[in-house]
């Protein structure tokens, strides 16, 4: 039993290793786009990447705030990630700075505690090269794309549980931003689930340029608003 365990160990750290994840793709910084939906702007999303080091090793804090005007409402997730391979430590997920769920990843195993009431905490084995569900257009910033590619890899959800992210690279575009025309990769990345959505990321450094759509896409601002 203890040589099958090692071998089911070792068999996910390859495919860990396998996955054509970069975290050091990623870039410091701050972005902020404008949220459409049936061609009116209905709210705005910011995303900030932190990189910090822990004992040496490097991790990434990604907060990602989308309000919608109309409603009133916002949503925060603040995920931190391994500076390397983008596999998941931490996510908090708050509504109106409220917290709604925490996840606390390791060894193959996920805490999951939801704020609702009456608030639910349990442990849940899951696939040890799971991905954090929440976490799109930093994880496609951080694969190398090619022409054509289709990926299928293994993620964990707060509320839905275990799922899969299935991403593939159909086309590019140039994409006119605040900065003038990029050169784009047009790459769909969506759950089995729920469906998906297509993201433009920029051809030369993985830079996240928008989400085109007319139902439902976002516009890169050349700033962000002022947060009060």
């Amino acid at each position: 039993m203890e040589k099958f365990t090692m071998v089911l160990g070792l068999v996910a750290l390859a495919l860990i290793q396998s996955t054509p994840i970069d975290g050091a793709r990623l870039h410091e910084g701050e972005q902020c786009f404008a949220i459409h939906a049936g061609g009116n702007r209905i709210g705005t999303a910011r995303h900030v990447i932190e990189r910090s080091d822990v004992d040496g090793d490097p991790y990434w804090t990604i907060t990602a705030t989308q309000r919608i005007d109309a409603n009133n409402f916002e949503m925060q997730d603040v995920a931190i990630l391994d500076g390397a391979t983008l596999q998941p430590l931490r996510l908090d997920n708050s509504r109106n700075g409220e917290a709604y769920a925490t996840l606390v990843y390791g060894d193959g195993m996920v805490s999951r505690t939801m704020a609702a009431s009456p608030a639910t905490s349990e442990e849940i084995e899951i696939d040890p090269a799971a991905l954090d569900a929440n976490i799109w257009g930093p994880l496609l910033s951080a694969i190398d794309l090619e022409p054509g590619m289709k990926l299928d890899l293994p993620a964990f959800h707060y509320e839905r549980g275990e799922t899969r992210f299935l991403i593939e690279v159909q086309g590019e575009e140039v994409v006119e931003t605040p900065t003038g025309a990029r050169e784009a990769w047009l790459v769909s990345i969506g759950h089995p689930d729920t469906g998906g959505v297509t993201y433009w990321i920029a051809k030369d450094d993985g830079t996240e340029l928008g989400i085109p759509g007319e139902r439902f896409g976002q516009t890169l601002l050349e700033s962000c608003p002022v947060v009060e």
